[in-house]
């Protein structure tokens, strides 16, 4: 069964909510020719990625890509030096690749220190709610040793206090 189509950019490649992809105006669709292998070891890549919880797709990174691209093309053709292919190319890949993987490092890194802080709280609040249980129970149990008569006075005496403090 195939996976249901993807409504928007994933949140790792941008905010942009602009509702579903497909019958959307602000999207269209493109084909590419690759080679199988490049094919191959970009399905791999995207099956890596989701295997750490990273919920992108194919046209959430082609559309990175193809916007750093643009871009760099763009700012060689302000500056006027003429369009250099290889410097348009690596002025796109600045900072993808290699700063993208410690960023990944980065972002794994930090999810499981969250998810360790989680199950630390819940061992604190679950530690927290059995003390308050024994110390109900001691309370209880301590309240056994006082004898009836004085319990009473002490109810009196402490109905008596609350209503002053009211009025």
């Amino acid at each position: 069964m195939p996976r249901p189509k993807k409504a928007e950019l994933s949140p790792q490649v941008g905010t942009v909510n602009l509702g579903r992809k497909r019958g959307n105006p602000d999207f269209v669709s493109s084909s590419f020719y690759v080679p199988k292998q490049v094919n191959i070891r970009f399905d791999r890549a995207l099956l890596t990625l989701k295997g750490h919880e990273f919920d992108l797709d194919r046209s959430d990174i082609l559309s990175v890509l193809m916007d750093r691209f643009a871009t760099a093309v763009d700012a060689a053709e302000q500056q006027d030096d003429g369009l250099d292919l290889d410097a348009i190319l690596s002025a796109a890949q600045e900072g993808s690749v290699v700063e993208t993987a410690g960023l990944t490092y980065l972002k794994l890194q930090l999810q499981k220190q969250g998810r360790d802080l989680q199950e630390h709280v819940a061992e604190i609040e679950q530690l927290a709610a059995e003390k308050v249980k024994l110390m109900d129970r001691q309370i209880e149990l301590l309240l056994r040793l006082v004898p009836d008569e004085l319990r009473e006075k002490a109810k009196a005496s402490l109905q008596d206090e609350s209503s002053s403090q009211a009025g």
